[in-house]
Formats: C-alpha cells, sequence, structure tokens
C-alpha cells in the first residue's frame, strides 16, 4: 500500500516536470521491456523462475524439434503413409505432433509409454504399410541394445542446459527392421 501512495505520489510530482515523466516511465517500463524483447529475441536466456525456465526449455516438457520433426514426416507423408510412435500418450510430444500433423491423412501419430523399455508392437506391426518414426526424449530411451539397432537416428534436438550442466535430447528415430 506503501508503494501504491509512493508511486502516485511520485506521478504527481512528475506531472509538474514534464521531463521526470519520461525518466520516471523509462525507469518502470525498461525491465519489462527488456525481458520481453529477450523472451522473443533469445528466450533460452530470458530470465525466468527456475521452475518455468526448466519447463519450458530443459526438461522433456519442453518442445525443441518438434516442428523440424513435423516437417520432415509432412514431406515423407506426401508419398508415403507413415505412422509417428511417440512418448506419452499425452502431453507435448504426443499432442504438439498431432497439432502438426493433424491435416496429414497419411499420418497416424501413436502414443506409447513415457518410459520406452521395448519398441511398442503396434510399430512392428506397422512397418508392413508404413514408415514407421519414433520420437522420445533420450533419458527416457531404456530400450536394449538389441532393439536400439532397429533404429536409424535420423536427428538429436538438444535442449537447454541445465544448472547442473546436464542436458537433454529429443531423438528422431527410423524404425529400419522388423522384429
Amino acid at each position: 500500500m506503501a508503494a501504491s501512495f509512493g508511486f502516485v505520489w511520485l506521478m504527481a510530482q512528475a506531472w509538474k516536470r514534464q521531463w521526470m515523466v519520461l525518466f520516471v516511465s523509462i525507469i518502470l517500463l525498461a525491465p519489462a521491456v527488456v525481458q520481453s524483447v529477450a523472451l522473443v529475441v533469445a528466450p533460452k536466456e530470458a530470465w525466468l523462475p527456475r521452475r518455468e525456465r526448466s519447463g519450458y526449455f530443459e526438461e522433456w516438457t519442453s518442445g525443441p524439434g518438434l516442428q523440424e520433426i513435423a516437417n520432415y514426416v509432412s514431406k515423407v507423408a506426401e508419398n508415403e503413409s507413415v505412422m509417428l510412435v511417440s512418448e506419452g500418450f499425452f502431453g507435448t510430444t504426443p499432442d504438439g505432433l498431432q497439432i502438426y500433423l493433424n491435416h496429414h491423412p497419411n499420418v497416424t501419430v501413436l502414443g506409447s509409454r513415457y518410459e520406452a523399455e521395448e519398441i511398442p508392437g503396434s510399430a512392428y506391426d506397422s512397418l508392413v504399410d508404413n514408415r514407421v518414426f519414433f520420437v522420445i526424449n533420450d533419458e527416457r530411451l531404456l530400450i536394449s541394445d538389441e532393439e536400439k539397432s532397429k533404429l536409424q537416428l535420423i536427428k538429436s534436438y538438444p535442449k537447454a542446459v541445465r544448472p547442473d550442466g546436464s542436458q537433454q535430447h529429443l531423438l528422431f528415430f527410423e524404425l529400419v527392421e522388423g522384429r
């Protein structure tokens, strides 16, 4: 409440001297303008509360690479049917891909367990009629080396570096071999 009265008093005094209005406005608005510009130009470098930064840029909930994956799959889907298997049944990865690819009749987005201990059987079954792609965050890829050999890495999309120096990647694979 004291801050409100102080602000009202300051603005009343500032109106008496027009240069002071400009000065006070710049002081009050500058931090907001700087933060807004940083969020648009270099969002990973902008100041955000720790929890927000983690969710938007560093963890499995962040979406770097989803648009690029959707663009790649869209090009493939122009000539072929595609099954895109995504980690999780809902959330950033499967829902984000579904949003980008919803208008493609040749693309089916299929959710799977968020911690992949094996390639879903439906992915293998789909190889008969489709090209099959697999999208998962690297920390959740727990499949055996034998099954990993059936996946060809197309691209790895890095997320922002965490305070402890570790970094997650969104992995984009093509399933190239059946069971």
